[in-house]
């Protein structure tokens, strides 16, 4: 019997075929797919074109703007309330620093950080970040910073989510934010001039250099937001042109310009500067020397004037803080800034070291001075209540520090005079202050 003759067994319904395709020997597939299979195929063939062309540029934009973190959960403020009764110091920081929830919002040598204050662990950081501008914007949540590529950039401090990045105008060296010019623009305030960029998108809306009419100098001007106008004390070492200017924040457009020299009503030299700016209910308060004045904020018109025997430093809720003179020496007092009804006077030994050194944040008054103890000169932190002048609190302070940097606010309150800013807290169980970043 030949091989073509001999009987075939056939496979068992269990045994599965097997079919040469031209080399390659395959088994037959035991279930048949069927069209939901193929229809499968499409679909996942299209999302692979949907994600290739729109998802996938989206999905690497969350890796490659560079943020790392958050990590952890959101700290908490370090105290309910800034220090009242005793005030230790909880960690020292750079001073450029800014503070936010439990956050210090820091430079670092890997970019800028954001580090618990108490724990010293970092919650997010940004390699491509450089140095904080300016304050947080505390209504939204964000602070600004300055990126390695000169971009500046917005960062939900909780979420550590980038808002925006931008490439900003050139406006010169010590760069600050004014995050609530207005409810649309911040303005981004430097050596040169300003911007007003939209708060939403980062966008540019104006750009101006400084008029003739404002001799900027960032050591020794002062910034206030009434509605519908930004107020700027322009003020430089000697010049004869210094003035407080009201800027449209909407257009950066020059609406009035008030001159040292018009408000003194000629008691000043025009090299005068002004001291401080503040609100007083609706009005703009503006001081120079022994003279202050209560501005309309829309035309900058002098709607009140009064001299004082004495200096006056700060503006905050309806208070007036003079530098004042006590029987034997100088000493501090508080008055009504519409009636100029004194309010209230406390001794020598509590001026603040220079007008810097001295605070109004949440009704009461913070004041950075030097009183002798014991035959010896130390600095302490004492704290009035703002309506009665009562001591609330005296708090010995280490270090150089002279100044109150920034916002009373979040449990801390700031005090530096070099590179490093120590914070300060109603936390007695913090026992060993942390320098950061570590």
């Amino acid at each position: 019997m030949t091989d073509e003759s001999e009987p075939r067994p056939r496979p068992s319904s269990t045994t599965p075929r097997v079919e040469t395709v031209m080399s390659w020997t395959v088994d037959e597939p035991a279930v048949r797919r069927g069209p939901w299979w193929r229809l499968g195929v499409v679909a996942a063939a299209l999302i692979a074109v949907v994600l290739a062309f729109w998802g996938a540029p989206r999905l690497w934009a969350v890796f490659a703007d560079g943020m790392r973190g958050p990590y952890g959960r959101f700290p908490q403020p370090v105290a309910a309330q800034p220090p009242v009764r005793s005030a230790r110091r909880v960690a020292s920081v750079p001073r450029s620093t800014v503070i936010y929830g439990g956050l210090a919002i820091m430079p670092a040598r890997d970019g800028v950080r954001a580090v618990d204050i108490v724990t010293g662990r970092v919650y997010w950081r940004y390699p491509k970040g450089k140095v904080p501008v300016g304050d947080v914007d505390r209504s939204a949540g964000d602070v600004f910073l300055e990126s390695t590529s000169g971009e500046l950039v917005k960062v939900d401090v909780r979420s550590g989510r980038i808002r925006w990045s931008r490439k900003v105008p050139d406006i010169g060296d010590d760069r600050s934010i004014v995050p609530d010019a207005d409810a649309a623009t911040l303005a981004f305030i430097g050596s040169d001039g300003m911007a007003g960029i939209s708060r939403t998108t980062g966008k540019v809306r104006w750009t101006r250099k400084w008029p003739g009419t404002c001799p900027y100098d960032s050591g020794f001007s002062h910034v206030a937001v009434v509605p519908g106008t930004l107020a700027i004390a322009c003020n430089d070492y000697g010049s004869r042109n210094n003035a407080v200017v009201g800027f449209d924040p909407a257009t950066g457009a020059t609406r009035w310009v008030l001159r040292v020299s018009q408000l003194s009503a000629g008691a000043s030299r025009p090299s005068d500067m002004v001291d401080t700016l503040g609100l007083v209910g609706d009005r703009l308060a503006v001081a120079n020397d022994d003279t202050t004045g209560l501005l309309d904020p829309a035309t900058g018109r002098v709607e009140a004037q009064r001299r004082w025997k004495d200096r006056p430093v700060a503006f905050a809720g309806g208070l007036q803080v003079n530098v004042c003179m006590d029987k034997k020496d100088e000493a501090i007092c508080g008055f009504d800034p519409v009636t100029g009804a004194e309010l209230w006077r406390r001794p020598s030994g509590h001026v603040p070291q220079l007008g810097e050194s001295l605070a109004v944040a949440g009704g009461r008054v913070y004041v950075v001075s030097e009183v002798s103890r014991n035959g010896t000169v130390v600095r302490e932190l004492a704290v009035f209540d703002g309506r009665t002048g009562r001591v609330l609190g005296r708090s010995p302070i280490t270090g150089e520090a002279d100044y109150v940097y920034g916002p009373v606010t979040d449990g801390v309150i700031a005090i530096g005079g070099g590179f490093y800013t120590d914070l300060y807290a109603e936390r007695p169980d913090i026992r060993s202050p942390r320098r950061l970043p570590s």
